[in-house]
């Protein structure tokens, strides 16, 4: 159903190598981007969601921050499995394919965050153009509320009782016209 990526960087790499998780013509692609994992899902090599993410300056980044991303199989899914740290808290996350047709993807990303922060705001935001909105939906499951600002979306827990916060949500991307 998928392909595995290569996660691995060699000893004389300064910086780790982008990861891929396909998905037939789909993929969610992670870019390496100043101390962190940025990530986008893409149709062919077209990013349509792109998340923004923050620089260690933040106290609490646009996105959840992730230094580490491997891809592994799971019974016949490869899944990608990341991790990373900032101040006192430390990220998580899984991205796993749940269908795809040649016309569309599911992809279910699932975030937790461990906080010993009073004041914690962990989230994933993503870069939504308009001229995207037709191939893309964004399902938050009920531990996740959404907020949108036209050219961006946000996704944050519900519970704002830690020390332990997840957030879930569905990306459904459609093949693009003409592609």
């Amino acid at each position: 159903m998928t392909q595995p990526a290569d996660a691995t960087t060699g000893p004389n790499d300064a910086l780790p190598q982008d990861v891929r998780l396909c998905i037939g013509n789909f993929a969610v692609h992670f870019h390496w981007q100043m101390d962190r994992f940025c990530h986008d899902v893409a149709f062919g090599d077209h990013p349509l969601l792109k998340s923004v993410e923050g620089t260690g300056e933040d106290v609490w980044p646009a996105s959840a921050p992730l230094q580490q991303i491997s891809v592994e199989s799971i019974g016949d899914r490869c899944v990608a499995l990341g991790v990373g740290a900032s101040g006192t808290s430390h990220f998580s996350v899984s991205v796993e394919p749940e269908s795809f047709t040649d016309n569309d993807c599911t992809i279910r990303f699932e975030w937790a965050c461990r906080s010993k922060a009073p004041s914690t705001d962990p989230r994933s935001t993503y870069q939504w153009p308009a001229e995207h909105r037709s191939l893309i939906d964004i399902a938050p499951e009920s531990s996740t509320r959404p907020d949108t600002d036209g050219a961006s979306i946000c996704l944050r827990p519900t519970s704002e009782s830690g020390p332990t916060y997840v957030w879930a949500y569905r990306v459904t991307v459609r093949r693009p016209v003409g592609e």
